[in-house]
């Protein structure tokens, strides 16, 4: 998408402008089709595809936090928003919740979990039960027998030549220096993971974000944050 300036104004400031308007009006997140529509009664956009111009331009704006799914709002509204739908658990996925299930019940077969499943998430995850035990067997926290599905223990060690601590130390202090939840292509950035245990660098930093407790998903696929902001 090219931007025409018009003096100092340009269309991804004013685009900026009438969203943040919006926003501190509705005083709540708003999808961003909602916000290209209103965004289109107020300018006319020179796009041919104006709703994904106006997700880049709110995604690289400083002025908005994403909290998936299409939902945008103001960074100065803080963690409140991020904490809800973390509550609500809309930052989990099916295999996040069978952990958390697992961890707190110990090992178990799937149908217990299949039910605890749908009765912690009913609106989420009815119909979902054939889909849990696959998405296990894809999950390196998971060991599944033909009795019990429990979870997998692992060592530190088991990753050398990673030092793990010093790794996730200074994931955790880039966190919370730029305090804001970021995504896991940029975690990986500042990071140097090295594939072992047979498993890619990629999935090891994931593996073991999940299983530290300083760390959860938080915003965006993908993204991951420090606990502590939504405590």
């Amino acid at each position: 998408m090219v931007l025409r300036k018009k003096g100092r104004d340009t269309q991804s400031n004013s685009i900026v402008a009438i969203a943040k308007m919006l926003l501190i009006k509705k005083k709540r997140p708003v999808h961003f089709k909602e916000l290209c529509n209103v965004i289109l009664k107020y300018k006319k956009l020179q796009t041919v595809t104006p709703q994904e111009s106006v997700r880049t331009i709110l995604s690289l704006s400083n002025n908005f936090d994403s909290y998936g799914k299409g939902m945008y709002g103001l960074k100065s509204w803080g963690y409140i928003w991020y904490k809800l739908y973390y509550n609500r658990g809309d930052y989990f996925s099916i295999r996040d919740i069978c952990y958390k299930i697992i961890k707190k019940i110990g090992p178990t077969n799937i149908n217990i979990l299949s039910a605890e499943v749908d009765r912690l998430y009913p609106n989420r995850y009815a119909n979902l039960r054939c889909q849990i035990k696959t998405a296990m067997y894809e999950d390196a926290r998971f060991e599944i027998s033909k009795t019990k599905i429990r979870l997998r223990k692992y060592k530190k060690e088991d990753f050398k030549p990673n030092d793990i601590d010093s790794i996730l130390t200074d994931v955790a202090v880039f966190l919370k220096k730029n305090e804001r939840p970021e995504l896991l292509a940029n975690l990986m950035k500042i990071v140097n993971v090295k594939p072992c245990n047979n498993m890619d660098s990629k999935k090891i930093l994931v593996l073991w974000l999940l299983l530290d407790s300083r760390f959860i998903k938080l915003g965006p696929k993908s993204h991951y944050g420090l606990l502590t902001w939504i405590e």
